[in-house]
């Protein structure tokens, strides 16, 4: 980055002189930047500096980004060029508007990435407070304010060390208005996007907020406690309508081989403190979700054929011989491509302590459903779920034919169920049937049929040692 062409130009400096102040710079190859400040003879305002009105224009252009790339950190500016305008006008005291734009040419192949956005600010304080903060004068003792010394926790911050921003906050009104018809990060497109805020006696409202993205919408609206300590929010709604789900997950890359489609509908709430990574665990947050259409498009087979592939397990097998074909037929598929529609596919969530429990979520598909719930834990990258495949009556005759498997094996709903264990890392959750609930089932002995005990009995020698390893395991686990 180079700086030429400095140009700086300070016109009639007197006191009793109106102030003009001009100045600009080139920047590189294809850049610039300038600026003209003016206003009334600062004399005239120098028992109240706070009620002098300035008038600012600030322009920026960024033919290159290579012309500022020294400047920053290494990928901070991510658009091929940028057109920034600031004007500044009015006087705190009084009543001060800033209206800023930031907007770069359309974006192109090699660099997608663009930015039109609009803010416009508008902010006044009471006489006595600007005189106070920006001339020394002494506050009135009706505008004094003296929050309670704190100290926030790790991960927080409070506003309120420092006074004269306490004080700013607790008597500053102000209002903004943003508009952006278009920000796109790669894939990630937000348009006809509009936001507007409020700030009354420290806190900061957000009414609304909406945009749309991924063939959707986005609305929210919440709060900021400002002058809490430690500074406090909310997000009391957020509403995702008719979203692609797979492309936000293709846009992030976190689709892998898989294609997703369906349209997400989601209801979401949440509050916290946290600002930084150790503070995070105390986030509160409630969500639902529904995907209407769900379809995924990808390797392995369709979903049921790599839960087949799980059941592979000989005590299920010897209970239900009609499962081999399916086991059979699935080990098959196991590098074909595959879709899976689904007819259901909701969850609620809810985060607590650094903990996110599952509950309510059912993946249901023609003749079987998943259901799942249990606790994750988002900051430790794991998850330990419990999930039960349950399949209809009518494929379950079919699983089964005309026996009633109830005594060893767990039904619902006059279905056969099979119960599932999903743990490990959230990057890569393993899903294996619950050996210890199904063991616990069929060597019951309870009801009429084929007892535990003869089933073991007629199990191959290595089978046998195996399933009498899970026995020993779980004869552990239950011992009082």
């Amino acid at each position: 980055c180079a700086l030429s062409h400095l140009d700086f130009t300070l016109r009639d400096v007197a006191a009793d002189r109106p102030l003009r102040m001009e100045g600009r710079a080139a920047i590189g190859r294809a850049s610039r930047f300038e600026f003209a400040l003016t206003g009334p003879a600062p004399a005239e305002y120098a028992d109240r500096p706070g009620a002098w009105p300035l008038d600012l224009d600030a322009r920026l252009e960024i033919g290159d980004a290579a012309d500022v790339e020294a400047l920053l950190a290494s990928g901070a500016f991510p658009f091929p060029n940028l057109h920034a305008a600031l004007n500044v006008h009015g006087a705190l005291a009084d009543h001060l508007h800033a209206a800023l734009t930031l907007r770069t040419a359309e974006s192109a192949a090699d660099s997608p990435n663009a930015l039109d956005l609009a803010l416009d600010v508008d902010l006044s304080l009471p006489p006595p407070v600007a005189a106070h903060l920006f001339g020394g004068a002494e506050l009135p003792a009706g505008f004094r304010f003296a929050p309670a010394p704190c100290a926030p926790p790790p991960g927080a911050i409070s506003l309120t060390e420092n006074p004269e921003l306490a004080l700013f906050l607790r008597h500053a009104q102000g209002q903004a208005h943003l508009a952006f018809p278009k920000i796109a990060y790669g894939q990630n497109v937000f348009e006809r996007g509009a936001a507007q805020a409020f700030l009354r006696g420290g806190v900061l409202t957000v009414p609304t907020a909406t945009c749309a993205a991924y063939g959707g919408t986005l609305e929210a609206r919440g709060n900021a406690q400002l002058l809490a300590c430690p500074l406090t929010y909310r997000l009391d709604r957020l509403t995702a309508d008719q979203l692609d789900v797979g492309r936000p997950l293709a846009a992030n890359g976190l689709a892998g081989q898989t294609k997703i489609s369906g349209a997400l509908h989601l209801e979401a709430s949440g509050s916290g403190q946290a600002v930084a990574e150790p503070g995070l665990r105390t986030l509160v947050a409630d969500a639902q979700a529904r995907i209407d259409d769900l379809q995924t498009v990808g390797p392995g087979g369709s979903l049921m054929d790599q839960v087949w592939r799980q059941l592979d397990q000989p005590l299920l097998l010897k209970v239900a011989p009609r499962l081999k074909a399916k086991v059979a037929e699935a080990q098959r598929t196991a590098t074909a491509i595959a879709t899976t529609r689904y007819e259901t596919a909701t969850a609620t969530l809810a985060l607590r302590a650094g903990v996110a429990t599952l509950s309510d979520a059912r993946l249901a598909m023609p003749g079987y459903r998943l259901d799942l719930a249990g606790p994750i834990w988002p900051f430790d990258d794991r998850l330990d779920l419990a999930a039960q495949l349950v399949a209809s009556p009518a494929e379950t005759a079919q699983l089964v034919g005309d026996q009633d498997l109830s005594a060893l094996l767990p039904y619902e709903d006059g279905g056969l169920l099979v119960p599932l264990a999903v743990r490990g890392a959230l990057s890569d959750p393993q899903a294996v049937p619950d050996l210890d609930r199904l063991l616990q089932h069929a060597l019951g002995g309870g009801g009429g049929g084929e007892s535990g005990d003869s089933l073991l009995d007629e199990l191959s020698a290595s089978d046998r040692k195996h399933v009498e390893k899970g026995l020993e395991f779980l004869g552990t686990l239950l011992a009082p």
